[in-house]
């Protein structure tokens, strides 16, 4: 029966999804109600990870501000020449970096393996296995280890997929970083490529970000590993305000 519908339909081939009625009924209702311009702001993967990270009590400003910066280093890199990942991977980056802290919903101790379980069995909307293993693995290293060969949740990726959670990794390391007061002091931060041997990270806060700037220079090392470069930290003055006219307020 399945063949001569096939036939009949002239259709070459079939994609068996991942996800079943379950999933498919809910989306198939909002997409359809009067409301459904609403849902279509946001992707339904977007929608998902951000239904965990409320459920998990996220910080949301915090959240938000590291994906951000997170994406202005991705795409800042890029343009340097530091990696050749495209728009996928910044997606993902951008699920990591939203999803980051949720394991402290579960205990602040060892949050990130904590972060890891609830993203690989949160039955996250939209994404395949790989996708969400990149996610979950990126939060799981996005401080302390470095990932290496000896950890099982990075060794078990295929060689693609560790190559994109070592660069991921990084830049998720460095965005948690410049949001260490939790006050979204940075507006802007970019890798420019200094030499063969240096990176520079310019940073542009909005008021000072002295202990943002300490806690990415722990990450120098890392850095390293990843690109295979030196990390240089370049902290832009905050714009000073202009000054009021007639002593007006």
């Amino acid at each position: 029966m399945l063949e001569t519908l096939l036939e009949e339909l002239n259709i070459s081939e079939i994609q068996v999804s991942e996800r079943g009625l379950r999933e498919g009924l809910p989306i198939d209702y909002l997409s359809r109600s009067d409301d459904a311009h609403l849902y279509q702001q946001t992707s339904f993967r977007e929608r998902s990870v951000l239904e965990l990270g409320r459920r998990c009590s996220f910080d949301e400003p915090h959240a938000r501000q590291v994906a951000r910066v997170a994406w202005q280093l991705f795409d800042s890199a890029r343009a340097a020449g530091l990696h050749t990942l495209g728009d996928r991977e910044r997606e993902l980056l951008e699920h990591a970096a939203l999803l980051h802290d949720v394991g402290t919903f579960v205990s602040y101790t060892n949050h990130r393996a904590h972060s890891y379980y609830l993203i690989r069995n949160a039955d996250l909307l939209g994404f395949d296995q790989t996708e969400l293993s990149i996610i979950a693995t990126t939060v799981l290293f996005h401080h302390k280890a470095f990932p290496r060969a000896k950890h099982p949740q990075f060794a078990e990726l295929d060689k693609r997929s560790r190559d994109v959670v070592r660069v991921l990794c990084t830049f998720l390391r460095i965005a948690e970083s410049l949001d260490r007061s939790h006050l979204q002091v940075v507006s802007e931060a970019r890798l420019l490529s200094e030499d063969r041997r240096g990176v520079v990270l310019e940073v542009l806060p909005h008021r000072d970000c002295h202990l943002e700037v300490w806690e990415v220079r722990t990450h120098a090392g890392s850095f390293a590993k990843a690109f295979d470069r030196e990390l240089h930290i370049r902290s832009l003055s905050p714009p000073t305000p202009e000054p009021t006219q007639g002593g007006q307020i």
